[in-house]
C-alpha cells in the first residue's frame, strides 16, 4: 500500500487511474528539481494571495524543514506555537513529491492559525475545537490539488490531459482511506482504557480490528513482542 500504516494509499493511485499516463505532479517536482525551501515559499505565496499573512523571520529562522544530517529528528511533520511573539514553527523532514507539497500547505494552514489568534489570553490561544485546526489545513490542501493551482506553480501545462477523476481518486485514497484507521486506533485504545482489553492481548486485538474493519493483515506473523498500535506517531 506504500504506507507503514495502511492509512494512505496515495502509492496505489499509478496503479488505479484509468489513464494510460495518469497525472503524476510528484515526477514534474522531481524534474524540475524543487526543494524543501521551494516549496515552503510557494505554500507562502498562496496564503498571501488569499489575504493571509507572510510567515515571519523567527519561523524562517527556526524551523526545521529538512532531515539534518547531524542528529536524529522525529520526521512527522508538525507545526509548533511556541507562545513567544512571532515565533512560530513547523518541523518536516520535507521530500520533493505532491504529498510533501500538500503536507506544507497543511502545516502551514496551523501556522496562519496561530498567528490569527496570537493576540488572545495564553488560555484562548487553540482552536475552536480539535478538529478545526486539521480542518483548516486540509481545505487549504483541497485548493492546492487542482489544475489551475498546478498550472500557476508551472506543475502542469495547459494542454496536458486532465481527468479531474483522477483528483477524486487521490483524494479519496488519501482521505477516505484514513477513516477506518482512524476509527480503529481510538476504538482500540479505548478498551484497553476501560480494561477490555487486557495488557497482554493489546496486539492480537489491534490485529483483530484491523482485518475486522480494514481489511488490512500484517504482512509477516506478528505477537504480543510487538506494540503496532502505539507504532504511529
Amino acid at each position: 500500500l506504500g504506507n507503514m500504516w495502511a492509512q494512505d494509499w496515495s502509492a496505489l493511485y499509478t496503479k488505479l487511474s484509468e489513464e494510460k499516463q495518469p497525472l503524476d505532479i510528484t515526477k514534474t517536482i522531481k524534474e524540475q528539481k524543487w526543494n524543501a525551501s521551494k516549496m515552503f515559499h510557494e505554500a507562502e505565496d498562496f496564503f498571501v494571495s488569499i489575504g493571509l499573512e507572510k510567515m515571519t523571520a523567527t519561523f524562517w529562522e527556526k524551523s526545521i524543514i529538512t532531515k539534518p544530517d547531524d542528529r536524529e529528528v522525529q520526521c512527522h511533520a508538525s507545526a509548533w506555537n511556541m507562545h513567544e511573539g512571532d515565533d512560530f514553527r513547523i518541523k518536516m523532514c520535507t521530500d520533493p513529491s505532491v504529498e510533501d507539497l500538500r503536507t506544507v500547505h497543511h502545516e502551514m494552514g496551523h501556522v496562519e492559525y496561530y498567528m490569527l489568534y496570537k493576540n488572545q489570553h495564553v488560555l484562548n490561544r487553540e482552536g475552536a475545537n480539535e478538529g478545526f485546526h486539521e480542518a483548516v489545513g486540509d481545505l487549504i490542501g483541497l485548493s492546492v490539488g487542482t489544475k489551475t493551482h498546478y498550472e500557476k506553480l508551472g506543475l502542469m501545462k495547459s494542454t496536458d490531459k486532465y481527468n479531474p477523476t483522477d483528483i477524486l481518486l487521490m483524494s479519496a485514497l488519501t482521505k477516505i482511506a484514513f477513516l477506518p484507521f482512524g476509527y480503529i486506533l481510538d476504538k482500540w485504545r479505548w478498551t484497553i482504557f476501560t480494561g477490555e482489553t487486557p495488557f497482554e492481548k493489546m496486539n492480537e486485538k489491534f490485529w483483530e480490528y484491523r482485518i475486522k474493519y480494514q481489511g488490512v493483515s500484517p504482512p509477516v506473523k506478528r505477537n504480543e513482542s510487538f506494540f503496532d498500535g502505539g507504532a504511529q506517531y
